[in-house]
Parts: C-alpha cells; structure tokens; sequence
C-alpha cells in the first residue's frame, strides 16, 4: 500500500452508470464520497480501479504513481524558489513508494533522501522520533510531500527542519487537508493554510528565526486529494518575488505580510462537491 494515490480521468466514461448508482446510493455514502466502480480503458489494457463521482467526471484512484498535484506543487516549488547557488537539498519521508520528488530537483543540486527505512531513493535512515543527522545550516531547503500526515509529533519534526536550512533557506511542506485514510504506517493529522502561521511561530518561540512566505490549500485535479502547501524562509523577512499561489487554482491563501488570507473560502472544496452531488441527487430522484 503506497502512502498517497494517484488518479487518471477515465476517458470516455459514461455518466450513466454513475447515475444508475447514485439513483440506488444512500444519501449518507455519497455525503462519504464512497468508491464506485469503473473502467480504466487503456490501449493495450483494461484496469478496474476506484473512482468517486465529480460533477460531469469519474475520478479514478489507481495506486500507480504520486498523486498529480504533489508533483505538480512539488516542482512548482523548485521553479519558484530555487536559485543557482543552492548546494543542497534534504527530503524528509524521500522513499520512492509511488514517486519521488528527485526528478523535480535541479540537476546542479544534491539530493539527500532521508527516510525510516531502506528504499528506493533513501539515502539516509532515521527512525521515527530522532534528530535528523545534519549540524545546522546544513543545507538549502527541506522539502516534506505527503509525510507530515504520517508523523506522530509533526511540530517537532519542523523544527528540526528549521534547524538544518541555512540562513536564506527554505522548508516546503505539501500535506493533505483532506482525503482517503491511509496508514503508512499511521495516517493522524489534515493541514490548514493557518498551520503555516503557527508552524512558524512555534519555531520562533524555540529561537528559531524562520517566516512564512505562503500557505493555501490547492483545489484537487484528477485525483482526491487538496494539497495543503507551505514554504517558510530563514531569517530576517523579505519580500517574495513570485509565490506559488498565483500559479496554482488555490483558496485561503496566506503571503508573507498580509492581514488576511486572499480568496477566502470558508466551504472545501470536498464541501462543495458534496453540496453538488446532493442537488445532482435530488434531480435524479424527482425522474424517478
């Protein structure tokens, strides 16, 4: 069982087999989002897979590959804040279990995976609870992707994040802020934008000079999941050139300097979904 999922749009899936289901689903399994079934129709293969319904779409759940927008935000971070003079860079929960980030890393960087057990792109084991092994301002930036979820005391483990960048570095956290239960090995926290603000305040309270450049929380793709992003920079307060939220369709989103999130939105977008599925229902049912 991988940590995260990925998902691919079915192509050429009909909405009438969702109908006829939703038509027979208790208000209660839609209000869960629960699995449907559909096929995922290849060229030289035809897969069954897990999907849920999404407006006029089938979302399908293949546990294949990291899920798109971890990826997607994954890389955006690189082309937004990476500069030629970083040296290296430190992924904490690094194994390659349906993904990595390593590919999204310039290729002028070092690249240090550290996780709990041996894998596919772990360079370095720690165990869960001890201090990573590097002295301080050790590197450029630490980057954790669907990790934090699965770390019993995640505040301690920033930290220790904070800890190892140097001046000027950066942490990019991408959590879930909503999604599947999915235990790798314990699945215990979702993530907010204000996680951000308090992350950094925390680590301010433990002598540590680090700011928030920006939180949000990305609107899903092909997949399930809502990317709660974050990036934090060491040291003295400067202004962002460019943020990641402007790239990206995002909601309640936090910049470096602001009094209030922009493009607030009190409904997620599961929120959304579910309200719209219930009057997709209540039409279905008025046919009947």
């Amino acid at each position: 069982m991988s940590a995260d999922s990925s998902g691919r749009r079915t192509r050429g899936a009909s909405r009438v087999p969702c109908a006829f289901l939703a038509m027979r689903m208790s208000l209660s399994l839609l209000i869960s989002l629960a699995p449907v079934l559909c096929l995922n129709r290849q060229p030289d293969r035809v897969r069954l897979s897990a999907g849920i319904p999404y407006g006029r779409k089938i979302i399908v759940c293949e546990l294949v590959w990291m899920h798109d927008t971890a990826l997607k935000h994954g890389t955006m971070f690189f082309e937004t804040y990476a500069s030629p003079e970083w040296g290296t860079v430190v992924e904490v929960g690094a194994m390659d279990v349906n993904g990595s980030l390593r590919s999204a890393c310039p290729p002028n960087i070092t690249y240090l995976g550290v996780d709990m057990e041996h894998g596919k792109s772990v360079d370095i084991i720690v165990k869960p609870g001890e201090p990573l092994p590097f002295r301080d301002g050790f590197c450029d930036a630490v980057i954790s992707s669907s990790q934090l979820e699965h770390d019993d005391f995640f505040w301690l483990s920033f930290l220790e994040f904070a800890r190892v960048i140097k001046p000027g570095g950066y942490v990019y956290i991408n959590a879930p802020s909503n999604g599947a239960y999915h235990r790798y090995p314990n699945d215990n926290w979702r993530f907010y934008p204000d996680c951000g603000q308090v992350l950094a305040r925390w680590a301010q309270r433990n002598g540590i000079d680090i700011h928030l450049i920006e939180s949000f929380v990305a609107d899903l793709d092909k997949d399930i999941w809502c990317d709660f992003c974050a990036v934090f920079r060491k040291g003295p307060e400067e202004d962002a050139k460019e943020f990641m939220a402007d790239k990206t369709t995002c909601r309640n989103i936090w910049k470096l300097g602001r009094k209030e999130p922009e493009n607030f939105r009190a409904s997620m977008q599961d929120m959304e979904t579910i309200r719209a599925l219930e009057a997709e229902l209540n039409k279905l049912r008025a046919r009947v």
